[in-house]
């Protein structure tokens, strides 16, 4: 039976109106006396912090903040897709914020008494679930969307507007300062963190730890890579271990385990001039492995690093291990058996590549971004590792 659809066929000149070939169409500028009321806060406060999402890298608003954090000497910390932003080597960086994100960026905003939001949505994992910043925080908030300034914080100074436009309205207005005492807490924070780090960022275990993955990974980036991460722990310890600069590009699954390989081959036919990185799990890759065919038959030369570790485990955090007296009960971890991707990769048109040792992980990318075919490059990681809790000070 079913329902009747009606089907039609139109036959029409095509319009294109240039206003609409960029995203976004329009960059509006935020009100006025919103912007003074914004400045001053940001003149008045002794511990001010930039915290920075994808918005604003839409808006392409990456001087502009960079800019105001050198006027008003304040610390910038970002969302896992606010990375790039900022070079994260710069002494302004103060880490990854919220659940996915760094105790150091964490802390930094707990302790803040102003948080200029730009171009992220202030949900529950920026914020940590609400618990950073602290309920009574003063907070900007810069965003296109009326609807998302305040939502969550009642202290808050909305500007509604286009990211870049807006910032650049905030510069004209705040004071050149000196925050040092504030800046170096914000670097000593980052400091103590990467030193937790550290131990995991340069081991040379085998099997080989996700952290030093991240790391060399990061070495081996071409500076206009576009670096592709799935979701879970990919993108947390893609957050924290791997070092970016606002040359390159970062994109995540944000929910979708999986969607790393097929974004990554679709950003490669966005833009096939670049070198397309994914990185991915084993357990995501499984989701969308046959698409190896489709890239070896169209020649969507991508380069997939698999984090094999044999083990699917989507918990964003080992709470068995972390929290012994508040065992989840939930937490479960599925082994796989030892599957060889790169054999695979090889059989359906690829290049594939199996890395057992640290140190070959960087000769091995270098190997796949020359391969001129697609590459899979699959590295054999500790299946026990899990990503570091994020946490904050007095919870």
């Amino acid at each position: 039976t079913g329902r009747a659809i009606e089907v039609a066929a139109i036959s029409e000149p095509l319009f294109i109106e240039e206003a609409y070939t960029k995203y976004p169409a329009f960059k509006p500028a935020a009100e006025e006396e919103k912007v003074i009321e914004a400045a001053r806060a940001i003149n008045e406060s002794n511990k001010p912090v930039l915290v920075v999402g994808r918005g604003a890298l839409i808006s392409g608003a990456e001087k502009e903040i960079y800019d105001l954090a050198v006027k008003g000497d304040i610390p910038v910390t970002t969302s896992p897709d606010g990375k790039t932003i900022i070079d994260e080597n710069d002494s302004l960086w103060a880490g990854i914020a919220g659940s996915y994100g760094m105790d150091c960026a964490n802390q930094t905003i707990h302790d803040a008494d102003l948080v200029i939001y730009v171009g992220t949505a202030v949900g529950d994992q920026i914020t940590h679930d609400w618990k950073i910043p602290k309920l009574d925080t003063k907070v900007v908030q810069i965003d296109i969307d009326g609807a998302e300034l305040g939502r969550n914080y009642p202290n808050t100074i909305g500007l509604l507007g286009d990211a870049k436009v807006v910032v650049a309205q905030l510069l004209e207005k705040v004071n050149k300062v000196n925050r040092a005492e504030w800046r170096q807490e914000a670097a000593e924070n980052l400091r103590k963190t990467m030193e937790a780090y550290e131990p995991y960022m340069k081991s040379d275990a085998v099997p080989i730890r996700p952290e030093r993955l991240c790391v060399e990974v990061s070495k081996a980036l071409p500076d206009d890579a576009v670096l592709v991460s799935d979701t879970g722990f990919s993108a947390v310890w893609t957050s924290i271990a791997l070092k970016m600069r606002p040359t390159q590009k970062y994109l995540r699954a944000a929910g979708s385990l999986g969607w790393a390989f097929p974004g990554a081959l679709g950003a490669k036919c966005g833009a096939p001039e670049r070198p397309v990185i994914c990185l991915i799990g084993d357990g995501g890759f499984f989701y969308h492995m046959s698409e190896m065919e489709t890239a070896a038959r169209y020649g969507i030369n991508t380069v997939t690093i698999i984090n094999n570790n044999q083990v699917m485990a989507q918990c964003l955090i080992d709470l068995n291990q972390v929290h012994k007296d508040k065992a989840d009960k939930g937490t479960s971890r599925v082994q796989f058996i030892n599957i060889n991707f790169s054999k695979i990769a090889e059989n359906m048109g690829c290049l594939g590549i199996r890395v057992e040792r640290a140190e070959d992980i960087g000769p091995a990318i270098k190997k796949a971004l020359d391969a001129n075919r697609p590459a899979i490059v699959e590295v054999m990681t500790d299946g026990t590792a899990t990503v570091p809790p994020s946490f904050i000070a007095g919870r």
